[in-house]
């Protein structure tokens, strides 16, 4: 807890308490300056975290912020309410904390006041299912907030998505590294990646849509009652009034575009609006196609997600790009270069694949730090193929390795070193 917290209340400093500030200790009272004492007493949290427990991580949550804070601590977005017009505004709200330099952020899913309905709780945990921060958490003396206090229907819904959010963990992690070396947002407004398509601009996609890192598009139900609604799906078109050129650093992806509904595999092309039915245990999910995305195994907590095996889920196209983020987890080692960042790159065509897995960045040791198996799945896109062959490093794979399995082509492997070559062929 950190200022502000509730004014009218004791537990507070007064509004005419009066601070030092500057070099030239110049006088200011407590309401100018509230925020800036926020910022310094993260500042010291975390400086004294670091003496406490020396070289090892430390999470410090702040309700206040100022500029700079997320050099000490993450925030939330506020104690909101159990509503919909709440739930809408979480989306613009995690986009413009990201672009304000606070990656690391989120609301109290289902709402810190009042009590949700079951609805309002399954739809905004399909929202958050790839919030920077996911938590449900409601004020104390609330009804119970807990999935299983909704029935064993909500529950099960939930825990669904809690374990979609898991599955993506190891995606997440590299967006976080990302954030931390030059500041991208984890979650990302449309304009981020698409910034010359006129439809991202528009409130009813900008605010209701989100990507996750550049490789995936969530789409959620936002209001009471609808079991359906209207999705953009981005390309890059020409903008009149944007100037590429003036924007530094901005990110452009290629002009064409394609899209793969994760659950169905079905493709879209980017520029279209389509219309989806979304039951209450689905949310619609997105995937750049040309896509490997590195995600776990069916874990069951965070410290699972590196262990032992490591997912390459791969979205076919001619071209194919993707990174995974390993270090050890626990240390501020990373920031010393004691980081494994390895760069995916490959193709395919109708019948066959090629990716290369090649670290570009850090010295950790062991390069994939506690990963001994890979599991490769390519997206068959609802085709029927037979798997003939698969070379790890120039290795022919025995039969016993691969198998089809909901419109996935899978196959494992243990024996690799730090870069790796992989050739799979099908008819």
């Amino acid at each position: 807890m950190n200022e502000p917290s509730v004014f009218n209340a004791r537990l507070t400093l007064a509004n005419n308490v009066l601070h030092r500030v500057g070099e030239k200790k110049q006088i200011r009272d407590h309401c100018t300056i509230h925020n800036l004492y926020a910022l310094l007493m993260a500042r010291a949290t975390a400086e004294g975290l670091r003496k406490l427990r020396a070289g090892m991580r430390q999470f410090v949550f702040s309700r206040a912020a100022y500029a700079g804070m997320q050099r000490w601590a993450s925030t939330w977005t506020g104690d909101n309410r159990s509503n919909w017009g709440h739930l809408r505004l979480s989306i613009p709200m995690i986009l413009n904390l990201g672009m304000s330099g606070m990656p690391m952020t989120g609301p109290d899913i289902g709402g810190f006041w009042d009590a949700p309905t079951k609805e309002l709780l399954a739809r905004w945990f399909a929202a958050g299912v790839l919030y920077p921060f996911h938590r449900n958490h409601t004020q104390n003396g609330s009804p119970p907030q807990e999935i299983w206090s909704f029935g064993p229907e909500i529950e099960e819904i939930c825990a669904r998505f809690i374990r979609m959010r898991y599955a993506f963990i190891p995606y997440l992690y590299a967006l976080f590294f990302v954030a931390w070396k030059n500041g991208w947002p984890i979650m990302r407004p449309l304009v981020f990646h698409f910034p010359m398509d006129p439809k991202c601009y528009e409130d009813m996609f900008a605010d209701t849509e989100y990507m996750a890192g550049d490789s995936v598009l969530v789409a959620p139900i936002l209001w009471q009652g609808k079991s359906e609604r209207c999705i953009y799906l981005p390309c890059e078109k020409n903008n009149d009034d944007i100037n590429p050129a003036s924007i530094p650093g901005l990110v452009i992806k290629p002009a064409l575009v394609e899209w793969v509904c994760h659950r169905t595999h079905r493709i879209f092309s980017g520029g279209m609006k389509i219309t989806e039915k979304v039951p209450l245990d689905e949310v619609p999910l997105f995937v750049r196609r040309g896509s490997v995305l590195p995600m776990s195994p069916g874990i069951m907590t965070t410290a699972q997600a590196f262990s032992q095996e490591i997912v390459l889920d791969v979205y076919p196209a001619k071209t194919l790009d993707g990174v995974i983020y390993l270090d050890d987890n626990q240390t501020e080692e990373y920031q010393d270069g004691k980081y494994s960042l390895f760069k995916i790159s490959g193709k395919t065509d109708d019948k066959s694949m090629e990716l290369q897995v090649r670290r570009a960045e850090g010295s950790l040791s062991p390069a994939w730090a506690r990963i001994n198996t890979i599991i490769v799945r390519i997206a068959c896109y609802g085709q029927k193929h037979d798997m003939r062959q698969i070379k790890v490093d120039g290795k022919l794979l025995s039969d016993q390795a691969f198998l089809i399995k909901d419109d996935w082509l899978c196959f494992k492997f243990s024996d690799f070193g730090p870069d790796l070559k992989i050739e799979a062929d099908w008819s």
